[in-house]
Parts: C-alpha cells; structure tokens; sequence
C-alpha cells in the first residue's frame, strides 16, 4: 500500500500544469468566457482529436478575442489518480 501512495504523490509531483492562449485582438482580462468547458479525453488522449469551431460559438469568426486550452491542476490530479485513463482540459473561448 504504501508503494501505491509513493507512485501517486512521485505522479503528482512530476506533473505540471499547461496552458495555450491564441489572441486574437487586444488583451482583455477582465472579460468573461462565453464558453467554459472541460474536454475529455481518454488514455493520454492518444489518437484522439476534439474540434471546437470559436467562430460557430462566437457568431462569426471577427468576433473572436481569444481562446485557451489549459490542463489545470485538478485536470492533472484527475489524470494522476486515473493513471492516464481519464486526461480532461479545460476549454475557454472569449468573443467580443
């Protein structure tokens, strides 16, 4: 058991956090996201491929500010504790 819990906490201690933020216009920090959700992916997400269209969800593709793929820390707790089975990451597109 205590085998087990040493591979969970070297797991948790070797995974880091990940973001990427495409902008499209100015910065605006203050803005809140139109969509805001988790992607879910499974094994590592080998193979695997999720499409969002932002100018779909925005109306058009001007109306675009800016979108964010990010593995946060409970994404990659849930990824840890799963072993790679289970591997979410939030989605967040902001329109103007």
């Amino acid at each position: 058991m205590s085998r087990m819990i040493s591979i969970v906490f070297a797991s948790l201690l070797v995974a880091g956090c990940a973001q990427t933020k495409f902008h499209m216009q100015e910065r605006d920090d203050s803005q809140a996201a139109t969509y805001n959700e988790a992607q879910h992916y499974f094994i590592y997400g080998l193979g695997q491929q999720k499409n969002l269209d932002p100018a779909a969800i925005c109306g058009s593709a001007e109306r675009v500010a800016r979108v964010e793929t990010q593995t946060t820390f409970v994404n990659g707790l849930v990824g840890a504790i799963t072993f790679g089975i289970y591997t979410p990451r939030q989605t967040r597109i902001y329109c103007r």
